[in-house]
């Protein structure tokens, strides 16, 4: 089996070089890597909102949703902690180091992990967001195209960082965001060469959500006019503590997933049990703690 693999690919590595110069195969793959992100982020929310409806884990729990969101949580848990210990959280930070160390190169095994944990875990209704899945999903369907169209190493990382760009653009349906975002913080430069990819792979992905879930945007309601020039300055107050209470979040966070760690040792799957528990009990209080909060914020 493993010889048929490598002739598989050998055949294509020499029809490419024969046929097709890698220039024009990384641009259909950088269409192809658009489309498929679009196709796959959109099953994965079509997915999320199914299931939290018919649980009843996207509003105040019942008896039902703990039962269910528990099991849910509990199996993808185990994975993340058993099986697929490279699935654990955002995500982010594994791409970067990908493009970092490993030429861009990150496993089909765990891009198909990560689907499936992060669809169970936020079917659950736990306190977490989609931004970083979608990013890590989508950065590893243009790895694994490169690698599996034989592309050189530029070419392979350039094709992760089209990935990243087409995830978020196709979730959020917010182009030029999609763009900033890869090339700030996945890519860490603003004057990278795959821009113009990136920018073509975000189209394609916009349009792709849009074809399949129709035009919805986080902030469609907004209405804004600047009535007053002094308005700004509350702007700006608003930057300063949105920065302030960032790094309280993080520095907490990072305080207390490092003193949990100490506590519960190896028991990661009990940390994770445990703060469903939390949630779930706050849910009576506030429903809005469930989920990633764009429910709220469309409100």
């Amino acid at each position: 089996m493993k010889k048929l693999h490598k002739i598989k690919f050998s055949l294509v590595g020499k029809f490419l070089k024969n046929e097709i110069t890698e220039d024009r195969t990384y641009f259909a793959l950088t269409i192809l890597t658009g489309l498929l992100a679009g196709i796959v982020t959109v099953s994965f929310e079509y997915l999320i909102h199914t299931i939290t409806d018919y649980i009843g884990t996207n509003k105040a729990f019942t008896p039902k949703a703990f039962l269910w969101g528990g099991v849910l949580i509990f199996i993808s848990g185990w994975l993340t902690t058993r099986k697929f210990p490279t699935t654990g959280g955002s995500g982010v930070p594994g791409v970067k180091l990908a493009l970092a160390v490993y030429h861009g190169n990150i496993p089909l095994k765990n891009t198909i992990a990560k689907y499936v944990t992060t669809v169970l875990s936020l079917s659950s209704g736990i306190s977490l967001g989609k931004e970083g899945p979608v990013v890590t999903i989508s950065s590893g369907i243009g790895s694994s195209l490169g690698r599996f169209f034989h592309l050189s190493k530029k070419r392979v990382k350039a094709l992760v960082a089209v990935g990243s760009a087409s995830g978020i653009a196709a979730a959020f349906n917010t182009t030029i965001s999609a763009v900033v975002f890869t090339m700030e913080e996945v890519v860490g430069d603003l004057n990278t060469k795959a821009m113009g990819s990136i920018i073509i792979s975000s189209v394609v992905a916009a349009v792709t959500g849009q074809i399949l879930m129709g035009d919805r945007f986080l902030f469609d309601k907004l209405n804004y006019k600047l009535n007053d020039p002094k308005e700004l300055l509350f702007y700006l107050l608003i930057g300063v503590v949105a920065a302030v209470v960032r790094q309280l979040w993080m520095k907490t966070t990072l305080f207390l997933r490092k003193t949990c760690r100490h506590v519960l040792k190896s028991h990661r799957l009990s940390l994770i049990m445990i703060s469903f528990l939390i949630v779930g009990g706050m849910s009576q209080i506030d429903p809005s703690v469930l989920g990633g909060g764009h429910s709220s914020l469309e409100m």
